[in-house]
């Protein structure tokens, strides 16, 4: 008996291609692999190395047995640091139950969308995220109506 894995999977799925912005990060990584002097704008990542004493903590974290998953709004210690880094260094005061820690813009902008977003709303916002969320959720498909406002 064979397998047809694309059977096993939705078509939103089949239909899904790989972000723009990773095929720039390895557009860019291939140029530079080939000598190229590339300034990658594509991820938001750093171009430096992670600091040392990140390193450490996330080793001494490690050995700690911090190896779970964290709440979903993230973990209590960090979401506590940031409300104190906000109050001592921008004057600002937030309740750790006003904090979302994530795991990037797209994936927290996704949420925000499909948390809030109902048929009845219209929705504009720029090009580049108008097309990540169209892409990502299907709002159209949905009943969503979204245009963007730098087309």
């Amino acid at each position: 008996m064979s397998i047809n894995p694309t059977k096993m999977v939705s078509a939103k799925v089949q239909a899904m291609e790989e972000s723009a912005t990773i095929r720039m990060a390895q557009k860019a990584r291939d140029l530079a692999a080939k000598g190229v002097n590339v300034i990658s704008l594509s991820l938001g990542e750093p171009d430096f190395d992670t600091p040392e004493f990140i390193k450490e903590a996330a080793y001494v974290a490690l050995k700690k047995g911090n190896t779970k998953y964290t709440p979903v709004p993230g973990a209590m210690d960090l979401r506590n640091a940031i409300c104190d880094k906000f109050r001592v260094e921008n004057k600002l005061e937030f309740k750790t139950s006003q904090i979302v820690v994530s795991n990037g813009a797209k994936q927290s902008i996704a949420n925000i969308c499909l948390a809030l977003l109902t048929k009845e709303m219209k929705l504009s916002f720029s090009h580049h995220i108008g097309f990540l969320m169209w892409r990502l959720s299907n709002l159209q498909e949905e009943g969503i109506q979204w245009w963007s406002v730098l087309a």
